[in-house]
């Protein structure tokens, strides 16, 4: 929740667990293979904090076209949309 607070100057409230990604990949530049974790959560943002956000709030929908970067985004949001629980996801 801090993160949040941080970078997009927000309070959030969570409602629950979507559940845990584990992703791995190659990084080139690095020539080494990194195993990435994740853990996915449904929440409601509660207002803004004091201060300037670092990055803006930019609205998807959870489906096969959202402009997810990485492929446990993708994950995170396909099962919130298959098990049907959307209400916490704000328009």
């Amino acid at each position: 929740m801090r993160e949040i607070e941080e970078e997009c100057a927000q309070r959030l409230h969570i409602a629950g667990k979507i559940g845990e990604a584990l992703q791995y990949f190659y990084a080139p530049s690095d020539e080494t293979y990194f195993a990435m974790h994740a853990v996915f959560y449904t929440g409601t943002f509660l207002g803004q904090t004091p201060g300037a956000a670092e990055y803006p709030v930019i609205w998807v929908s959870p489906d096969d076209t959202a402009p997810f970067f990485h492929a446990r985004h993708v994950w995170a949001a396909q099962s919130l949309h298959r098990e049907g629980n959307l209400s916490h996801v704000n328009p």
